[in-house]
C-alpha cells in the first residue's frame, strides 16, 4: 500500500508536542496523537508500505523545524526521513501538474474553483496540489486532519482519508 502524509501528520510523528487538529464533529483533538501516529508508522513500515510525503508538505513542516524556537531539528528529521526505508519525498512533477490542473479546470467550470471550501484561494491551490501530487505517485490513503485536503482527496481524486481520530490507540 501506498500512503501519503499531510503536514498535521508529519509534524505529530516528527514533533512529541505537536498540537493536533480537533475533530470537526466534537470540536477536541484526538488524545494521544504523537502515539498513534507513531504505530502508524510502525505499522506501516511493517507491512513493508511506503509514506509519502509530498514536497510541499516537506516544505511546510520544515519551515517550522527552521524556526530557531523550534526543539526539534531540521537536519535530523531530513536524516530519517531520508535514511527510513517507509518515507519517500514526492515531487511535484509533470503527472501532478496536469491532474492539478484538471481537477482546478473542472472546479471552475462549474463556478466554483474553491471546491466548495470557504478558504483563501492560496490555500486551496497548495491543499488540492497536495491530493494532486498524492494521486499521481498512487497514493491509496491519505492522512491528513486538514478539512480541505480531505474534501480535494476524496472528491476529486478519489482517495481514502483517515484522521488522526479515526487511529486507534496504540497498544502499551
Amino acid at each position: 500500500m501506498i500512503a501519503a502524509f499531510d503536514n498535521s501528520f508529519l509534524a505529530l510523528f516528527f514533533i512529541a508536542n505537536a498540537s493536533p487538529r480537533p475533530n470537526p464533529a466534537t470540536g477536541k483533538p484526538a488524545s494521544d496523537c504523537h502515539w498513534r501516529v507513531q504505530s502508524l508508522v510502525n505499522k506501516l513500515a511493517e507491512d513493508g508500505d511506503q509514506i509519502l510525503i509530498p514536497a510541499p508538505v516537506l516544505a511546510e513542516l520544515a519551515t517550522y523545524l527552521l524556526l530557531p524556537y523550534s526543539s526539534v531539528s531540521f537536519e535530523k528529521v531530513l536524516a530519517e526521513i531520508d535514511n527510513g526505508r517507509v518515507f519517500h519525498i514526492a515531487p511535484f512533477d509533470r503527472l501532478s501538474a496536469i491532474l492539478l490542473a484538471d481537477a482546478t479546470s473542472k472546479a471552475v467550470q462549474v463556478s466554483d474553483k474553491r471546491g466548495g471550501i470557504d478558504a483563501p484561494w492560496q490555500k486551496v491551490k497548495f491543499d488540492r496540489q497536495v491530493a494532486a501530487i498524492a494521486k499521481a505517485q498512487d497514493a491509496d490513503i491519505l492522512y491528513t486532519d486538514d478539512e480541505s485536503q480531505t474534501r480535494f482527496a476524496k472528491n476529486e481524486f478519489g482517495l481514502a482519508v483517515v484522521h488522526t481520530w479515526d487511529l486507534p490507540l496504540p497498544q502499551i
